[in-house]
């Protein structure tokens, strides 16, 4: 889903990978998009609702 970096658990990684999404614009946009499409499929709102829907039938 091109949201995110996988990164080694060190600052240097992290610093790297920073640098590569400055120097990528095409790459960041990219990553920007998809994070926005996710966090309009994954909020609290569609989530509470799943999970209203999945209590009701436990309850049935």
């Amino acid at each position: 889903n091109r949201c995110g970096v996988l990164i080694d658990y060190s600052v240097s990684a992290f610093i790297d990978a920073i640098n590569k999404l400055k120097d990528n614009k095409e790459k960041y946009k990219t990553m920007a998009e998809s994070i926005s499409l996710l966090r309009k499929k994954y909020n609290w709102e569609n989530e509470s609702e799943k999970l209203i829907v999945l209590y009701k039938k436990l309850l049935e």
